[in-house]
């Protein structure tokens, strides 16, 4: 489990708090866990980094429609790509500089690798909703009534949804 997080993934960990009918809380394995039911938060640009064989933060979490620039910090190529997940993309090679920006228009868990350093792995979360929030083995968010799909994502890049009714009372699920 992922237990620091970089300074620039919690500038855009999003958690709304709206007038609420009750409170989902939780506990469990999962790294970040999100839920969709309602309009996403405004887009943001990020960095992901190429640094020393690595992605520099490993994990990003943003709203979907944002985007992703990916500097090569290190004196040698790159070839960043993902192949799975709902925003496939492959931005090809690139010596060291400013990199290229990736759009991901749809929510989902995107794995990052390099194409030349096969060991380099990240992932980036994209949140469709305004309910988003790293966990240390707990969570706890105000929603107001209705039906909601929990995904939670863990330290190995997976996701599992959960089906969620909150009415009046406070609602707590146990992740796996």
């Amino acid at each position: 489990m992922i237990r620091t997080i970089p300074v620039a993934l919690l500038a855009v960990v999003l958690s709304a708090a709206t007038a609420s009918a009750a409170t989902l809380s939780g506990h469990g394995t999962a790294d970040v866990v999100w839920v969709a039911g309602a309009p996403a938060p405004a887009p943001v640009a990020l960095q992901m980094h190429n640094q020393d064989k690595s992605f520099m933060p490993a994990l990003v979490v943003i709203p979907e429609g944002s985007s992703v620039q990916f500097p090569n910090d290190d004196p040698f190529y790159h070839s960043i790509y993902s192949s799975d997940g709902p925003d496939h993309f492959d931005i090809g090679y690139y010596k060291d500089g400013p990199g290229k920006v990736v759009p991901f228009p749809k929510a989902g868990v995107v794995h990052v690798r390099c194409h030349i350093h096969a060991f380099m792995q990240g992932t980036i979360v994209v949140a469709g909703g305004p309910y988003t929030m790293l966990m240390n083995d707990e969570f706890s968010m105000a929603l107001p009534a209705g039906q909601y799909t929990l995904h939670a994502v863990y330290s190995d890049g997976s996701e599992r949804t959960l089906e969620v009714k909150l009415g009046a009372a406070d609602r707590s699920v146990t992740l796996p």
